[in-house]
């Protein structure tokens, strides 16, 4: 059938691709939350993929083909970028809301899982049995959130990646020193943007130079995930963030007992722990980094 005469298919609407995607994620949690060791296959890998691209870039105009004339490459360096076209500006606003939605729908769908770990607290009798579970409830959560992360790769690339470029991410131009951006300098690459990225990270123990400190990675990931939740990061940190705000900071503020324990424990002589003591310091020591809470906040 020529071209012409193909149907195109209707745009896929947030209701229809999450109706793919809940399922698909909940069964991530069920089973690695049973210790049964399954795996993502191939296939549902390319069926979430394939999902959301579609839904964030089925609205596009299509692009119309251009006939190029090499000749004139050379007589039109140095090039004068060009503004937007009327229709090139509808098209982001299009996919910056269509990226919105389904970013908004991924960060309830870690609320509420989150939630439901923090339901299950109610059962524990003992502060020793609450940080048991909370430790290992967070091991779980960021390897299933860390899966859902790298399948919808395409939301992190057509929506997070592009409004953090455009000052609407974990920093924002009201962070930034207004004399160092300047009025006609690009955001993401600006001189203020940079110094203010490097403030945060030395914040999160990032030291330049190799095998020092902690790396750059790891101590954005950080800075990223104690953001305030108005702001856009990317999906892990995102998720990372939803364990900050509805575990971690409740317990902190709520809990007088926790506290005592976490203060005296992280602030004591590590040799002085017994084993299992010393390995819950540690791990919670790392759950409050990934999720972006200073050790010096509590301990203070």
């Amino acid at each position: 059938m020529p071209l012409s005469q193909q149907k195109s298919e209707p745009a896929p609407t947030l209701s229809s691709v999450t109706s793919v995607l809940t399922p698909i994620f909940d069964g991530i949690f069920t089973n690695i939350e049973a210790k049964d060791g399954a795996k993502v296959d191939n296939a549902t890998y390319i069926q979430v993929h394939t999902a959301c691209f579609k839904y964030l870039t089925a609205r596009r105009r299509p692009h119309q083909r251009t006939s190029w004339d090499f000749s004139q490459v050379v007589e039109a360096v140095p090039c004068v970028l060009q503004p937007p076209t009327e229709e090139q500006i509808e098209d982001n606003a299009r996919n910056h809301t269509l990226g919105a939605d389904l970013y908004k729908f991924l960060d309830e769908y870690f609320s509420h899982k989150v939630l439901a770990i923090v339901s299950a607290l109610a059962t524990k009798d003992n502060k020793i049995d609450i940080m048991k579970h909370i430790l290992q409830e967070f091991k779980w959560y960021q390897t299933n959130t860390r899966i859902i992360a790298r399948m919808l790769a395409h939301l992190d690339r057509y929506y997070v990646f592009i409004v953090s470029q455009e000052g609407a991410g974990w920093l924002r131009r009201s962070d930034l020193d207004a004399e160092l951006l300047g009025p006609n300098r690009s955001f993401y690459l600006s001189k203020a943007y940079k110094q203010k990225e490097e403030e945060h990270l030395v914040k999160w123990g990032y030291t330049k130079g190799p095998g020092i400190g902690i790396s750059r990675d790891d101590a954005l990931s950080s800075a990223q995930s104690a953001s305030s939740p108005n702001r856009i990061i990317p999906l892990q940190q995102l998720a990372l963030r939803r364990f900050r705000t509805e575990v971690v900071e409740p317990l902190i503020v709520n809990s007088s007992e926790m506290v005592q324990w976490v203060k005296s424990n992280l602030s004591v002589n590590q040799e002085e722990l017994g084993e299992e003591e010393k390995m819950m310091v540690v791990d919670f020591r790392d759950m409050l980094h990934r999720v972006g809470v200073l050790e010096t906040f509590i301990v203070s």
